[in-house]
Order: C-alpha cells, then sequence, then structure tokens
C-alpha cells in the first residue's frame, strides 16, 4: 500500500461572479480617472482658447514657412508649415535640431561621432545633402515675442520682448494657457508661435508694428517647442 500523497487537483476556471469586473475593465477604468484628472489640473473645465484656422486667400496668410523638428514615434522627423496652410513631413531619422532655412533648403546640425554636421534637406522633397561643419552653429532667429496674462489671469497678452508697447495679441485665456516659443518672420510682417496646445499659430502684423487680431491655427498637433521661419539662416555658416 503507498503512503504516497495525491497531488491537488488543478484549478479549474470559474465564471465571473455577478456583479464582478475583470481586471482588464478596472485598469483601462482607472486609466480614465488619471487622464481625466490629468485634463482638469491642465486646463481646468475649460480646454484652450479656440481659434480661427489660417485661411488661404484672407488677409491672415504668412508670407513664409516654418520647420520644426518633432519627437515623436520615437524617432526625429523635420515638418514644414507653408503659407497655403498644408503642412508636411520632409524626413525622419534626423540626429540633431532645426537651425535655419534658406535658399539651400531647411538646415539641421547634427552631431556625430567624428563632429558636427550640416543636413541641408530640399523642402519640396525631402531629399538630403549632407556637408562637414568645422564647429557648431547657432540657430538664426528673428526678434522674440512674449506672453504674460492679465486681468486676474482671464487675458493672455502677447508682446515684443523689447517694449510692452508693442502688443501683438489678446485672447482670452486661463491661467493655465501659455507659449513655448514666438518669432516675428523676417519681414516683421507675421510672428508665428507654438502654444502648449500643441498647435502652430499665426499673428498678422501691421505696418505700425501692432497685432491685427487674435491668432490664426496654423498647424494642429506640432510636437515642438520651437521652430525657425523660412528665410532665416544660422550663424556663421
Amino acid at each position: 500500500m503507498s503512503d504516497r500523497t495525491p497531488p491537488p487537483a488543478s484549478p479549474v476556471s470559474r465564471p465571473l461572479a455577478a456583479g464582478s469586473t475583470p481586471r482588464g475593465s478596472l485598469i483601462a477604468a482607472a486609466l480614465v480617472v488619471v487622464l481625466t484628472v490629468g485634463a482638469v489640473v491642465l486646463w481646468g473645465v475649460e480646454r484652450p482658447p479656440q481659434l480661427a484656422p489660417l485661411e488661404p486667400g484672407s488677409e491672415f496668410v504668412p508670407e513664409a514657412g516654418v520647420a520644426w523638428t518633432d519627437d515623436g514615434d520615437q524617432e526625429t522627423c523635420v515638418h514644414v508649415a507653408r503659407p497655403d496652410g498644408s503642412s508636411s513631413e520632409l524626413t525622419c531619422e534626423v540626429r540633431g535640431s532645426v537651425v535655419g532655412w534658406d535658399e539651400r533648403g531647411v538646415l539641421v546640425q547634427e552631431f556625430v561621432a567624428d563632429g558636427t554636421d550640416l543636413v541641408i534637406i530640399d523642402p519640396d522633397t525631402g531629399a538630403r545633402e549632407t556637408e562637414p561643419l568645422d564647429e557648431s552653429v547657432a540657430r538664426g532667429s528673428g526678434d522674440e515675442v512674449v506672453a504674460r496674462h492679465l486681468d486676474d489671469d482671464d487675458v493672455l497678452r502677447i508682446e515684443d520682448r523689447r517694449t510692452s508697447d508693442v502688443q501683438v495679441a489678446n485672447l482670452r485665456a486661463r491661467p493655465s494657457y501659455d507659449l513655448r516659443w514666438g518669432e516675428y518672420a523676417p519681414d516683421r510682417h507675421g510672428v508665428a508661435v507654438i502654444d502648449n496646445a500643441d498647435r502652430l499659430l499665426f499673428i498678422l502684423v501691421q505696418d505700425t508694428g501692432q497685432g491685427s487680431d487674435e491668432p490664426r491655427v496654423w498647424v494642429e498637433d506640432v510636437g515642438a517647442f520651437d521652430a525657425v521661419w523660412q528665410g532665416t539662416s544660422p550663424e556663421d555658416t
């Protein structure tokens, strides 16, 4: 007669009891709560300012394009926005940032193992050429603009960094709303800004130097913190 104890029986799946919730559903519900709380913390109960889109053929049209790098999808890509309101991705797998956009093309400075390269990208085809740089270059830029909240934080005023007397735009915005970057076009007839709602905006500037109206939405979902205007050259190249 054997004294071995028989092994325990294999567990048997049981149906969920009435009123119980699968773990996956609980996790999904928790994620919804976290995202909702995050949105409320960032924007309160309101979304960022609702702005009119940039419409080709209207007076609110820039005279040049803007280029930027976007670090989405685990790789860095170069994008351009054009005066007609369109935008496109030119190329990806760059290892640097945009430093200018002149007659040669969109210029990206890359730091490589044996030094520094300047990548020249055709703004129409995305074709790339590379040439070595003796040393790094500074990103070319126009005069910047800044933003500050007024009237108990209900109004965002965008103004010339050099003098607050030059008002570029005023718009209703919650305290959580702000700008990441803003620069005049080379001809100073417009200002491009990137806000913290990931939008590239355009503001038409009058001959007096004052803004003419609230910003227009040029491109949505711009994952960038700065950009360069077409017609901007980096220094010392």
